[in-house]
């Protein structure tokens, strides 16, 4: 496996993650205390992971792997550098359904984007293992 990055046949996919939460984060989290204000929605990470792209968003109020598996199929559960993580199916208007792990649920205290993104980028290449295992149909390590 390559060293995660933005993968370039991944640029419709990246925009379209990049567009729908810019989207939510105007909608719901602009203002709210829950957000931090020095954040903005970053695309860190956009690799294909065994037959899956799979994505690390950065936002102002967490940071998650996201998965577009091809067939919808994807366990409820992943190990993530050897954390077990649940799995949300979620849908939204303009990325259709994917998987969702909260990777880094506490971004409050990150004072700069290229911290946060620095930090997001670490979980890379542990999200990338993750999906590759949970498509293969066996259990991650690390």
């Amino acid at each position: 496996m390559s060293p995660p990055g933005l993968d370039p046949r991944l640029a419709g996919l990246t925009r379209a993650v990049q567009q729908v939460f810019d989207g939510v984060h105007d909608r719901a989290f602009r203002g709210d205390p829950a957000a931090n204000p020095r954040l903005h929605v970053q695309v860190v990470a956009a690799v294909l992971a065994h037959d899956t792209p799979a994505v690390v968003l950065l936002t102002p109020w967490t940071c998650n792997g996201l998965a577009f598996p091809p067939d919808a199929a994807f366990p409820a559960e992943v190990m993530v550098a050897g954390r077990r993580l649940a799995a949300r199916s979620t849908a939204l208007a303009g990325l259709g359904t994917f998987w969702s792990v909260n990777l880094l649920p506490d971004v409050s205290r990150l004072r700069t984007q290229l911290a946060a993104a620095g930090l997001a980028a670490g979980w890379a290449e542990p999200w990338a293992l993750a999906v590759t295992s949970a498509r293969r149909g066996r259990p991650a390590g690390h």
